[in-house]
């Protein structure tokens, strides 16, 4: 999501990033489909599907790293 949007756009997304923080990843995924990013046709929401998913799973492997690896950029 930062990639594609930067970091101050990113940063918009509070109940996301918190549920990061606390590791809801489930709920971490529905604030991302729940947005204009996620809906927009031109901000790919075949993207935002794809990574929803990772953390609907509540984390491949080791959800904790994949979290983590998100929020330290």
């Amino acid at each position: 999501m930062v990639y594609q949007m930067g970091a101050k756009s990113f940063s918009e997304f509070k109940l996301t990033i918190g549920h990061f923080e606390n590791r809801r990843w489930k709920k971490a995924a529905d604030e991302m489909l729940n947005s204009r990013w996620a809906r927009d046709i031109d901000q790919t929401p075949a993207r935002a599907k794809r990574l929803s998913d990772t953390f609907a799973l509540d984390g491949i492997g080791d959800g904790a790293t994949v979290g983590h690896s998100i929020l330290a950029h």
